[in-house]
């Protein structure tokens, strides 16, 4: 699978276009779509507003640091709300994150 086929992949997974991504990153319209190549400053700044790994982008296999944790990783891409939460989550400023992360164990 070649990058941009993986790019649209977690696009689809989160319920965006590439042109929305393109748009979302101020880059020109198509340009990500119908790039030869894509520079690894583009995809560092995919991999951040996905939330998913550069390395993942680039070679479709997870860091080896992220592989004991592929259990968790399954059941997120699974529940759809879930990843939904967590796009929002990512989104907040870090005070927020932390208030959540309190009501989190405060239930448990």
């Amino acid at each position: 699978m070649k990058i941009i086929e993986r790019i649209r992949l977690i696009c689809k997974e989160n319920g965006i276009t590439i042109t929305d991504l393109e748009k979302e990153l101020g880059y020109s319209n198509g340009s990500l779509a119908k790039a030869k190549d894509i520079p690894s400053s583009r995809i560092l700044d995919i991999s951040k507003k996905l939330n998913v790994p550069m390395e993942y982008i680039m070679t479709g296999e997870y860091p080896d640091r992220l592989c004991k944790n592929d259990n968790i990783t399954q059941k997120i891409r699974n529940d759809i709300e879930l990843s939904k939460a967590l796009s929002i989550y990512f989104e907040l400023p870090d005070a927020k994150k932390k208030l959540i992360i309190e009501l989190l164990n405060m239930l448990n």
